[in-house]
């Protein structure tokens, strides 16, 4: 003969449950939570000639831990929305043709110091391009 389970027990078993797997949820999830502050801000324009983040503003030369960590930019167009920027994060210089695109509008996230301080630039077409940059440690 088979035992029925009333539901104020399956209520309590799964009560149970939440209240083990909880703490390990919470405990796993912020241990990759990773918080970040402005600090600073800038409008580059990018030519015909490959450019990199302001170093003064990436690279604290004072304090390491007040580099940035975090760097985030919008593409936009000095004239009109017809721009392109082509970028690398390994330290190569990008040109016209060779690098990430990012069309006007494009927003772009950087989440590495090495790969900020690798960062070069060069617009695509003719345009030149206005990056919206902002610094976060």
């Amino acid at each position: 003969m088979r035992q029925r389970i009333s539901l104020s027990s399956k209520f309590l078993i799964c009560a149970l449950a939440l209240l083990i797997t909880t703490p390990l949820l919470i405990a796993q999830q912020n241990s990759t939570i990773q918080f970040f502050y402005a600090y600073d801000h800038e409008t580059i324009t990018v030519s015909s000639t490959a450019l990199p983040f302001t170093a003064s503003k990436v690279t604290s030369p004072t304090i390491s831990t007040n580099s940035a960590n975090y760097v985030t930019f919008t593409v936009n167009c000095a004239s009109g929305t017809s721009c392109v920027l082509r970028f690398l994060t390994d330290g190569g210089t990008p040109t016209a043709s060779l690098g990430l695109r990012a069309p006007y509008g494009t927003i772009v996230q950087i989440y590495n110091h090495t790969d900020i301080t690798k960062f070069s630039g060069i617009r695509e077409t003719s345009t030149d391009v206005k990056l919206d940059v902002q610094y976060a440690r």
